[in-house]
């Protein structure tokens, strides 16, 4: 099923629906292997972004065991990436680990995943706060406490959340990617011995 201003769908078995190309349930893996020649994967989410982070700029030449790729922006997920290869979760669906986290912080709200830029985003505007995306709310958060407030909210779950994730698996790397990540002048410390890289 199509919605509206969605460019295209993967489901779990890599088929591809998109409107914009008017295609229902096309395997594009198999496809462009008739095509190519060659093996292609279909991957979505954190798990193609790390797959694809680690191919173009492999951390090491040395497999490092186990890798915690964690992304934040307006979607958050992770993937685990295990002996050189990158794991992708069964379901995908959003755990409630994270909403338990966010409990009483605010960022919680229907429909949004509470450790997303809009859900802080939504915060600001519920507060009175005229800003229509995060980069703004980040922006005015220097001169503005209310816009602080909720930002540092937004970091300091961010933080509990990768801190819990990294003393459960305890991964050899850690690799912090997207906006959340560089768009604040303010850092929160990660207090962990595993060394971030990226």
């Amino acid at each position: 099923m199509c919605w509206r201003g969605s460019i295209s769908d993967i489901d779990h078995a890599g088929t591809v629906t998109s409107c914009e190309y008017g295609w229902e349930g096309v395997d594009i893996a198999e496809e462009l292997s008739l095509r190519l020649g060659y093996g292609i994967h279909v991957g979505f989410g954190a798990a193609a972004m790390a797959a694809q982070a680690l191919l173009s700029a492999p951390l090491s030449d040395e497999d490092l065991g186990s890798m915690l790729y964690f992304y934040a922006r307006e979607v958050v997920n992770h993937a685990w990436i295990v002996n050189g290869a990158v794991y992708r979760p069964h379901s995908g669906a959003t755990t409630a680990a994270f909403h338990d986290l966010a409990r009483g912080s605010g960022l919680k709200h229907d429909g949004l995943h509470p450790l997303s830029g809009q859900a802080t985003v939504t915060a600001a505007q519920k507060a009175g706060i005229k800003v229509h995306s995060y980069r703004d709310l980040v922006q005015i958060a220097s001169t503005n406490a209310t816009a602080r407030k909720l930002v540092d909210a937004r970091n300091k779950l961010l933080v509990d959340a990768i801190t819990l994730i990294l003393d459960i698996v305890d991964p050899a790397a850690l690799v912090l990617a997207g906006e959340a990540f560089v768009i604040s002048s303010r850092r929160c410390a990660i207090d962990r011995s595993v060394s971030p890289v990226g």
